[in-house]
């Protein structure tokens, strides 16, 4: 017969839904904001660097279905990369430091992409390489300001409450074997 009360780490049914519902939402919701952020400011960047540019040598806005086809490959290759890397997972988004590093090699590796594409497909006669230089310094710059706004959010919604950034490890003796394990973030347990 055991005397001890029973504990859990879940919530009563009746207290925390709006709580629960908020957590889930506002991960999801997250990461796809910033990952549709990431997509239209580069395809944003494409157009208006492109006709900034040739209105600015030629004196015509150049060709725009030209400038957001290379946005829109430069986009995905960029964005989906990151959603596979995992880059716009909330917990990403507490810190700015790691972002400069990783958004400089990924960029980098998107427009060596690019380039190559635009190599083997016999295009890159198609588009001022002024332009291109434009594009990808311009974008760049936007795209570190956009994570650090973003990470300027997420401190003010940690600072209001609205995220929680802690985790919770707890200690308990195995039974019969006299060591203790701590419960992981994953739900697993592993011996100290």
């Amino acid at each position: 017969m055991n005397t001890h009360p029973s504990y859990t780490l879940g919530a009563r049914p009746e207290t925390g839904r709006a709580l629960r519902a908020w957590a889930v939402l506002s991960r999801g919701t997250f990461s796809g904001l910033i990952f549709l952020t990431d997509v239209a400011l580069i395809v944003a960047m494409s157009c208006f660097t492109g006709v900034a540019y040739h209105l600015t040598v030629y004196g015509e806005p150049g060709s725009v279905p030209s400038f957001v086809e290379v946005g829109v490959l430069a986009a995905s290759l960029f964005a989906v990369s990151n959603a596979f890397r995992g880059e716009y997972r909330l917990a990403n988004f507490f810190a700015f430091r790691p972002h400069g590093r990783r958004t400089v090699r990924l960029w980098n590796v998107t427009f060596v992409c690019l380039l190559v594409l635009g190599f083997l497909a016999h295009t890159s006669v198609d588009y001022s390489r002024g332009w291109i230089v434009l594009f990808y310094i311009a974008t760049f710059a936007g795209l570190i300001v956009l994570r650090s706004a973003f990470v300027r959010l997420t401190a003010l919604a940690r600072s209001a409450g609205l995220i929680s950034a802690q985790r919770i490890f707890l200690s308990a003796p195995a039974p019969m074997s006299g060591r203790s394990c701590t419960a992981t973030s994953r739900g697993r347990s592993a011996p100290l």
